[in-house]
């Protein structure tokens, strides 16, 4: 649909039916929708309408979030075996790395006793950050324990205590969502 700079009355009314036919529209917009070409004595919520939808806009404006796809670009287990020697001895760590608009994400999966430790670092000009993980032991369950861990000064996080399954990882740096495809956590299946 293209922007109308200066929409006819006809076309506004018809833009304002669309919008009151949204089904997932908010109430406040709907009447919002309503109110477009109704004479001014008829708008009793006019001002709260617009005041709350002036500080939406400009909550939502201040707090966009871009969404990024990180892309695997190495995984450790996907790699054949080496040559002979100590170097094709099967290695239980997993080693993962991503990209994604100029970050490169370090992941290591190490297996500690009967779980796993997850071990990873954002690398980049990212400062600060979070990194929720949602951990899901069952394959196709959409059950899952989440987890939150802050970026150290290094850019580093750390999980432990997971159990064999998949996770999932979302990494929330300045305005971006940085979100890395699932991961498969246990035993190396050759």
């Amino acid at each position: 649909m293209a922007p109308l700079d200066s929409p006819s009355d006809d076309e506004l009314m018809a833009l304002g039916r669309q919008a009151m036919s949204l089904p997932d529209a908010p109430a406040h917009w709907v009447r919002r929708a309503a109110d477009i070409g109704v004479p001014e004595p008829e708008r009793p919520w006019k001002s709260l309408v617009g005041d709350l939808a002036g500080a939406v806009v400009n909550a939502v404006s201040a707090a966009v979030i871009r969404q990024i796809h990180a892309a695997l670009d190495f995984d450790s287990w996907a790699s054949p075996a080496s040559a002979t020697g100590m170097r094709s001895m099967p290695d239980r760590t997993r080693h993962l790395l991503f990209s994604a608009k100029g970050r490169d994400i370090d992941v290591r999966i190490i297996p500690v006793a009967e779980r796993y430790a997850m071990a990873g670092q954002v690398l980049g000009s990212d400062d600060f950050g979070t990194v929720e993980l949602v951990h899901r032991p069952l394959p196709g369950s959409d059950d899952g324990e989440s987890h939150v861990s802050s970026l150290d000064e290094l850019g580093e996080f750390r999980f432990s205590g997971l159990r064999q399954g998949t996770v999932s990882i979302t990494l929330r740096l300045g305005n971006d969502e940085v979100l890395l495809p699932s991961i498969d956590v246990g035993e190396r299946r050759v």
